[in-house]
């Protein structure tokens, strides 16, 4: 851990929730630009959501590095390695009785698709702005596209968790 940027190694990107100040983010990663240090993202989600807001998460903020010129390591889903990790934490390792439950359908969903497994998606999340039209499921999926990320497709689709 380091009190300036200028003394850093490389920058991590774990969270940004409750964060706020995305001028000063702005100026600090493009500070880090210039000393051409890599970024590690442990969270490759674009958006993500706080009570009931949607708000850019570290994802989006690795992909904007990236686009800048930057080197950005991003690591979790869809990578099958989060999956691997805890599949061997797991006391069942048959793929069958696993299930992702998640409200992303390019880290979440397309996660379970490329692991093999089978997935729920929570409409309420951040693809609920979507879901609020009168539209058949497989064809509001197929108009959710990412210039950034794949689409996946869930086995199964549920309003929201209560």
């Amino acid at each position: 851990k380091v009190k300036f940027i200028k003394d850093a190694n490389f920058l991590l990107l774990i969270t940004t929730t409750g964060y706020k100040d995305f001028d000063l983010l702005e100026n600090q990663l493009n500070f880090a630009l210039e000393l051409n240090l890599p970024l590690v993202c442990s969270n490759p989600d674009i958006y993500g959501i706080l009570g009931n807001k949607i708000h850019k998460s570290t994802g989006n903020i690795a992909v904007r590095y990236k686009e800048k010129g930057g080197i950005a390591y991003i690591i979790g889903k869809p990578g099958i390695e989060a999956f691997e990790y805890i599949v061997d934490l797991s006391i069942s390792k048959n793929k069958k009785e696993i299930l992702m439950i998640g409200d992303s359908l390019f880290n979440d969903i397309a996660g379970a698709n490329n692991f093999g497994i089978d997935s729920l998606l929570i409409k309420s999340g951040i693809h609920r702005s979507h879901f609020s039209k009168k539209e058949d499921h497989e064809n509001i999926i197929r108009g959710i596209k990412s210039n950034y990320q794949t689409t996946g497709k869930p086995t199964y689709i549920i309003d929201k968790l209560i």
